[in-house]
């Protein structure tokens, strides 16, 4: 009797999975009831998952505590992941994942929104949505022609090819362009017509005043350019003084939001640009600024969602993951000292410029210190023996130009840097207890992150090739 009991519920646990199996097997793909009209899509160039922990940990340390204080992007509820491989290298560039995003399509190193062989354009996401009646907004704190932008309005063989891209932007009919200028607006010769003035002559607005955005001057079609804007076209680093006088990405975006809003919808592209490029010169410091000013931006646009909740779809990524960065080091094993890194008050960049527009006057080694502890530790630092041979080295080779290392080796130190500063950053990470891996970018995974309508969409691990269609899916298109 037991032994047929057993056969019974072993022959009803058999059915019972087939049941479940064949529901499962003709269960249709989850769809979103509402449909998203509103979508912002941030990327964040060059953030990896330890950008986003190093400056969460930093805000925690700086309260004396052990742990994170959570970032805006951490409190949105779906959290995925996606790949970034280019088709033609495992660590892609950001105009082969920036055409991977906006178009869905994989494509080589350094080519924009083109096929590998650079015979077919690819369509972004941004063009199919303004054609089916949505304004379009598209945001960046470096140059507005830069790879990640322009691979939502621009088909270019090289990404290079700025003022060519510029033109294809003034054409594009796009709605709202802010943050950075152009680069080369002139042509690499300055021999072409100026950008601005040929795209005034399409049609667009062009601001150049904060005021303008203060007082709500601003009329679509327009580009407003920051009122500061650097050598390639590119807002101020925001742990700089001169961000001071600049538009912060926030206010960027709720100009946008305040020209766009409409009964059919819009959708925003923000990048925060400078994440990439505080981490391409291992600048922790400099990371943490920028991804606090990239999550006051999505803050921004968390509080547009919480009036427009089942209209509203916000998508938190990045093109890839720059500089290998690590919570930890070889010389520190398991000790950090993130709140360190406060006592740097200025970028890589900005150092860079100090110490060799004072090395024109003084080029005194110990006058050099000097500098060094007002610019990068506020004044208190007493330098280790260890610390000082790795000043006087780059010291020394940069007075020369001659070291026993050869290029190879000057650059895995130095990473094609002003020597001194390379080193003093080093100095900072290594007291902080950061690691660097590398001057470029890595293969790692990124982040997506979402909430609001469709947002159940990137709660896996996918491909960049997917993110447009996902959105795509989400708004019901």
């Amino acid at each position: 009797m037991k032994l047929k009991m057993k056969k019974l519920l072993f022959l009803s646990i058999i059915f019972l999975s087939l049941v479940f199996l064949i529901s499962c097997s003709n269960t249709p793909k989850p769809q979103t009831a509402k449909k998203a009209k509103y979508v912002f899509l941030f990327i964040g160039d060059g953030m990896g998952y330890s950008h986003i922990a190093l400056t969460e940990a930093y805000l925690a340390n700086l309260e004396d505590e052990i742990g994170v204080k959570k970032l805006v992007m951490s409190e949105f509820p779906v959290h995925g992941v996606c790949n970034t491989f280019c088709e033609t290298r495992q660590i892609t560039g950001s105009a082969a994942a920036g055409t991977a995003i906006a178009t869905g399509n994989k494509t080589g190193v350094s080519i924009i929104s083109k096929s590998s062989d650079k015979s077919v354009d690819y369509k972004s996401l941004a063009y199919s949505l303004k054609e089916s009646g949505y304004k379009i907004g598209i945001i960046s704190n470096v140059a507005i022609n830069h790879a990640t932008p322009a691979s939502f309005y621009a088909n270019a063989d090289r990404r290079s090819m700025y003022y060519e891209i510029g033109v294809q932007l003034a054409n594009s009919g796009f709605d709202f362009f802010g943050g950075g200028g152009f680069k080369y607006p002139e042509g690499r010769n300055a021999d072409m017509e100026n950008l601005y003035d040929f795209t005034e002559k399409n049609g667009y607005n062009i601001y150049r005043d904060i005021n303008d955005l203060d007082k709500a001057k601003c009329e679509i079609p327009c580009m407003c350019v920051n009122p500061t804007i650097l050598d390639e076209a590119e807002m101020p680093f925001a742990i700089d003084p001169n961000y001071k006088k600049s538009i912060p990405l926030a206010d960027f975006l709720e100009e946008a939001i305040d020209l766009l809003e409409n009964k059919d919808g819009f959708f925003i592209m923000l990048e925060g640009g400078k994440i990439d490029w505080a981490a391409h010169s291992n600048d922790a410091a400099g990371i943490i600024h920028e991804m606090l000013e990239f999550d006051k931006a999505i803050a921004k646009a968390f509080e547009f969602y919480l009036l427009h909740p089942e209209e509203t779809l916000i998508i938190v990524t990045s093109d890839h993951e720059t500089g290998g960065l690590a919570l930890g080091n070889a010389v520190n094993e398991y000790q950090t000292d993130f709140k360190f890194l406060q006592n740097q008050k200025y970028s890589q960049a900005y150092i860079e410029k100090e110490i060799a527009k004072s090395m024109l006057i003084n080029r005194e080694f110990q006058e050099l210190l000097t500098l060094i502890d007002t610019l990068c530790f506020n004044n208190s630092i007493s330098f280790t023996e260890e610390e000082i041979g790795k000043l006087k080295l780059a010291y020394d080779y940069t007075i020369s130009g001659i070291s026993h290392y050869n290029p190879n080796e000057l650059y895995e130190i130095y990473g094609g840097y002003h020597a001194i500063v390379s080193a003093v950053i080093n100095i900072i990470n290594t007291r902080a207890g950061i690691g660097f891996t590398t001057w470029s970018h890595t293969a790692s995974p990124v982040p997506v992150i979402a909430i609001g309508t469709g947002s159940e969409l990137f709660d896996n691990y996918f491909d960049n090739t997917e993110i447009s269609s996902k959105i795509w899916d989400a708004m019901g298109m």
